[in-house]
C-alpha cells in the first residue's frame, strides 16, 4: 500500500505530464517532455558545466540534476513547513472540496495513479528492457555465427542503466528507423483496468463535480473509470479534436445538469498510435495551439487537482501546460505530494507565483480522496464505497514480454539487427555496432530474391556501416558504401523516385502502422534512398580535395532534398530536408570566397532555411549547429580584406550572438562536446577583436571541457586556438609549444591534414622569429604531406610561401 501510495503521490517518481519515469524510476511509462530532456542531460557533462565560470550557462541552472528533477531515490522527511505565500497542509484543502461542490474541479492524472493495483502498468524502464530483449532475440537470427551474443544486449542495457540512453532518446532512435510502426509498442499500455483512484475520479465526474480530466498518460484507465461510473464522456486525443468553444459550453454547466466529462489526453492515447507524443523531437515541438487554448480555458474556469505527478517538467519548461502564463487568470490548484516527501523546487516556485491560490497537500492515495468523496456520497449515497477499497495486485508478469516479442517478430532479423546497431551507436558502442552489422551484411549477401524489402535491409546495413566509417574518419569507405546503397535502391525503386509520384505516395503512406505492407515497404525504401543520398553527400564533402568534388557533394545534397520533398509530411522528412540544407550550406562554406558577398549571403541563407525547417520539429541541437555555422561564415566575412570597420563590427556582433545562442542551448541540454566547439568559436571571435584575455579564457574552458569528456580532437583544436592567440600576442615561444602539442594530437588521431596545417603554421612562426632555415624545413614538411593528400589549394599556398622565403 505504501508503494502504491508513493506512486500515486508522484513526488518520489518523475511522472505524469511529460515525464513517465526518468533515469531508472519504476513509475509507469507515460509520455515524456522537455522536462525529461533537460533532466536526462549526461551527468558527466552537467558536472563539467557546473565547474565552468560565467558566462557559460550551466545545465543545472536550466534544469535540476537528474537525481533532483526526475527521481528522488531516498525519501527526505519534510522539515517544519516554513511560512509561504501558498497553502501547505496535511490532507485535502478546502478549495478542492468547494470546487467539487460547484462543479468547478479539474483533475490532472499523472503516471503515479496508474501504478496502484490492480492497474500496475509497466514502467519506462520495463518497456525499454522488453523492447531491447525482443529486438535482440530477433536480431541474432541475422547473425550467421555460433556463440554467445548477449554482449550486444548487455551493452545497450548498461547504457539504459547508466542513463546514457534516456527513455525519450531510446524512442527517438527507434522511431527514426521504424517510423510509426514503433508506436505499436505502446499497445502494452492500452489497459482499461482502473484502480480505486481512477474510480474516485469517475464517481466525481458522475456526480457533476468534475467536468474535465487532463492527463498525459497513454493508458485507457480514465475512460474505464468513467464508463464504470456510468458517466457519459468524450475523449480528445489529438490537436483537431480539441474544441475550445465546446469545452467552454461544458464548463458553464452546473452540478444539477446531466453528468458529462471531457478527457483531454494532451499527449495522445495508446489506442491510436498516430496521436502519441513520445519522442524527443515530438515533445520539443510543443502542444498544438488548440490544446493550449483548452488548457488555458480549463485553468481560468476551474480549480486543478494534481494527482500522481511530480512536476519535474516544470524545471525545464516553467510554462508547461500553460501553468505559468495563466498565473493571474487561473483559479488555482492543489498538488498532492506523498507524506514524508518534499515538493520539487519547480513546484514550489510555481506555487509561489500563484500565492494564496496554490495549495500543497500531503497525503496518500486513496485515503487522500475521502473528503471530496463525501460530496459524492451526499448526492449519490453508497456510490463510492467500492472506489475507496484497496484492491489486490493482479498482473500478468509475462504479458509485457509476450506482446513485445510479437511486435519484434514482425520485423525481419536484419531489420532488428539494424535497430540493435542504432541503439549500440547511441550508447557509444561503435565497435559492437560495426561487428553486428558486418555479420548481418554477410547473412544478407546470401539472399537475393529481388524483393524491395530485402533491398531496403541491405541499404540500411551499408548506410549504417558508412556512418560508422565517417565517425572513424574513413570518408572514402563511407562514400563507397553509400554509392552501393544508392545504386541498389535506385534500381529497386525505378520510377517511384520521380517527383510526380508524390500524390500516390501520400495517399498510401499517411499514418501507416504495419511494417509488413507493400506501401510501408515502399515508404521505407524512399526514406532510405533520401538518407543515403544525404550521407553520401556528407561523405563526399568531407573527402573533397578539389572544386569538382565539392560540386558533386552539392549535387548529392540537392538530390537528397528532392528525395525528402516527395515523402509524406512528417518530422523525419522535415528534419531530413533541414539536414540537406545544412549540407548545402556546409559545401558553400567550404569553398567560400569571403570577399564575395553573394557567396556569404547564399551560405547564410541555407543555414537560415535549416533553422526555419527545424522550428517545425523542435530540434534544438541541430538548430544550434546551424546558428554556429552562421557564426563561422560571419567570422570569415569579418576577416575579408575588403570589409569596412563598420561592417566588421556588425558582422562580429552577429557572429557572437549566434555562438552564444548555440552555447546556451547546448549547456541546457548537456551536450558537452558541442559546448566545447562553441567555446572555441567564441575564443576565435575574441581573438579577432584583439580581446586576448577573453579569448584565452574561452579556449581554456574549451580545453578543460574536452579533456573531462575525453574529446581528444577537441583538445587538439583548443590547444591550437591557444597557440593562435599566443602568436597574436607575439609570444612565439608559447605559440610554438601549443602548436606542437596540437600536432601530437593530430598524429594520434591520424589527421594528416591537421599535421600539415601545423607545420605550415610553425613555418610562419619561425619566419617571424627570423629563423628562415627552420621555417623552410617546416614549410617543406607541410608541402610534402599536402601533396600526398592531393590538396591542391594548400599545395599552391605553400609553394608560394617557399618561393617568398627564397627571395
Amino acid at each position: 500500500a505504501a508503494t502504491a501510495a508513493a506512486a500515486a503521490a508522484g513526488s518520489g517518481r518523475s511522472q505524469g505530464g511529460a515525464v513517465g519515469d526518468c533515469r531508472g524510476c519504476p513509475g509507469p511509462r507515460v509520455c515524456t517532455a522537455a522536462g525529461r530532456a533537460a533532466a536526462a542531460a549526461p551527468a558527466a557533462a552537467s558536472t563539467v558545466v557546473e565547474q565552468q565560470p560565467a558566462p557559460v550557462p550551466s545545465p543545472a541552472a536550466a534544469a535540476p540534476a537528474p537525481e533532483q528533477a526526475a527521481v528522488q531515490q531516498d525519501p527526505a522527511p519534510v522539515a517544519d513547513k516554513p511560512a509561504t505565500k501558498y497553502g501547505v497542509q496535511d490532507g485535502m484543502d478546502a478549495a478542492v472540496v468547494e470546487s467539487a461542490k460547484s462543479g468547478r474541479l479539474t483533475v490532472f492524472l499523472g503516471a503515479g495513479v496508474s501504478v496502484i493495483p490492480p492497474t500496475c502498468l509497466p514502467s519506462w524502464t520495463q518497456i525499454n528492457q522488453a523492447v531491447l530483449k525482443g529486438l535482440f532475440e530477433r536480431a541474432v537470427e541475422a547473425v550467421a555465427i555460433d556463440g554467445d551474443l548477449s554482449h550486444y544486449q548487455d551493452a545497450v542495457q548498461d547504457g539504459l542503466k547508466q542513463s546514457h540512453l534516456p527513455p525519450e532518446y531510446f524512442s527517438e532512435v527507434l522511431v527514426s528507423r521504424l517510423g510509426n510502426y514503433y508506436f505499436n509498442v505502446l499497445t502494452v499500455l492500452d489497459s482499461a483496468k482502473c484502480n480505486s483512484a481512477h474510480k474516485s475520479v469517475g464517481q466525481l465526474a458522475r456526480a457533476g463535480c468534475v467536468r474535465v480530466i487532463v492527463t498525459t498518460n497513454f493508458d485507457l484507465t480514465a475512460e474505464a473509470a468513467l464508463r464504470g461510473a456510468g458517466c457519459p464522456f468524450t475523449v480528445w486525443k489529438e490537436g483537431p479534436d480539441f474544441q475550445p468553444e465546446q469545452l467552454r459550453d461544458l464548463l458553464q454547466r452546473t452540478p444539477s445538469d446531466p453528468a458529462e466529462c471531457l478527457v483531454l489526453k494532451v499527449h495522445g492515447s495508446a489506442d491510436a498510435a498516430r496521436t502519441v507524443v513520445d519522442t524527443l523531437s515530438q515533445r520539443s515541438i510543443g502542444l498544438a495551439d488548440s490544446i493550449n487554448e483548452c488548457l488555458r480555458l480549463a485553468l481560468q474556469e476551474t480549480h486543478w487537482l494534481f494527482l500522481g505527478y511530480s512536476g519535474a517538467d516544470l524545471a525545464a519548461a516553467p510554462n508547461y501546460l500553460c501553468l505559468r502564463e495563466m498565473r493571474e487568470q487561473a483559479r488555482g490548484f492543489s498538488w498532492l505530494v506523498l507524506t514524508g516527501w518534499d515538493p520539487l523546487p519547480a513546484v514550489k516556485t510555481l506555487a509561489e507565483v500563484y500565492e494564496h491560490r496554490a495549495h500543497i497537500n500531503f497525503g496518500m492515495l486513496p485515503q487522500y480522496m475521502e473528503p471530496v468523496m463525501q460530496v459524492v456520497e451526499e448526492r449519490r449515497p453508497g456510490a463510492i464505497e467500492a472506489s475507496l477499497q484497496t484492491e489486490p495486485r493482479d498482473e500478468d508478469t509475462g504479458m509485457l514480454d509476450r506482446r513485445i516479442r510479437e511486435w519484434a517478430h514482425m520485423l525481419t532479423p536484419a531489420e532488428a539487427a539494424v535497430c540493435m546497431a542504432d541503439l549500440l551507436l547511441a550508447t557509444k558502442n561503435t565497435h559492437m555496432a560495426q561487428e553486428l552489422l558486418l555479420h548481418a551484411q554477410v547473412s544478407l549477401k546470401e539472399q537475393n530474391n529481388g524483393e524491395l524489402r530485402l533491398c531496403v535491409e541491405k541499404a540500411w546495413v551499408d548506410n549504417l556501416l558508412a556512418r560508422i566509417h565517417m565517425l572513424k574518419g574513413e570518408s572514402s569507405e563511407a562514400v563507397e558504401l553509400n554509392q552501393r546503397s544508392h545504386q541498389l535502391l535506385d534500381t529497386a525503386l525505378g520510377d517511384a523516385t520521380a517527383g510526380d509520384t508524390a500524390p500516390e505516395i501520400h495517399q498510401h503512406h499517411v499514418m501507416l502502422e504495419d511494417i509488413a505492407t507493400p506501401q510501408a515497404t515502399l515508404l521505407r525504401a524512399l526514406e532510405a534512398r533520401a538518407r543515403v543520398l544525404l550521407d553520401e553527400g556528407n561523405a563526399v564533402r568531407v573527402n573533397a580535395k578539389e572544386a569538382g568534388s565539392f560540386q558533386r557533394a552539392f549535387d548529392l545534397f540537392q538530390q537528397a532534398l528532392k528525395a525528402y520533398n516527395i515523402l509524406p509530411p512528417s518530422s523525419r522528412a522535415t528534419r531530413g530536408q533541414a539536414l540537406c540544407e545544412m549540407g548545402l550550406g556546409d559545401v558553400n562554406r567550404a569553398r567560400l570566397d569571403s570577399s564575395k558577398r553573394a557567396e556569404i549571403d547564399e551560405a547564410l541563407q541555407h543555414y537560415e532555411n535549416v533553422i526555419s525547417l527545424l522550428q517545425k520539429v523542435g530540434d534544438l541541437p541541430l538548430t544550434c549547429q546551424a546558428r554556429k555555422n552562421q557564426g563561422i561564415v560571419l567570422k570569415a566575412r569579418a576577416q575579408a580584406p575588403d570589409v569596412s570597420p563598420e561592417e566588421k563590427e556588425s558582422v562580429l556582433t552577429t557572429a557572437f550572438s549566434r555562438y552564444e545562442a548555440a552555447l546556451d542551448v547546448h549547456a541546457r541540454i548537456g551536450d558537452a562536446m558541442e559546448m566545447a566547439k562553441s567555446l572555441r568559436g567564441l575564443a576565435g571571435l575574441c581573438e579577432e577583436i584583439h580581446e586576448y584575455t577573453r579569448a584565452k579564457a574561452y579556449a581554456s574552458r574549451s580545453l578543460e571541457l574536452s579533456r573531462k569528456i575525453g574529446y581528444r580532437a577537441g583538445e587538439g583544436r583548443a590547444v591550437r586556438v591557444l597557440g593562435d592567440i599566443a602568436a597574436a600576442e607575439h609570444d612565439y615561444d608559447s605559440a610554438i609549444k601549443y602548436l606542437r602539442e596540437s600536432m601530437l594530437v593530430c598524429e594520434e588521431l591520424q589527421d594528416q591534414s591537421g599535421v600539415a596545417r601545423g607545420h605550415h603554421s610553425l613555418a610562419g612562426l619561425y619566419q617571424k622569429q627570423g629563423d628562415l632555415a627552420t621555417a623552410r624545413q617546416e614549410a617543406q614538411r607541410s608541402l610534402d604531406i599536402f601533396r600526398g593528400l592531393e590538396e591542391k589549394k594548400h599545395v599552391a599556398r605553400l609553394e608560394k610561401f617557399l618561393a617568398d622565403l627564397s627571395e
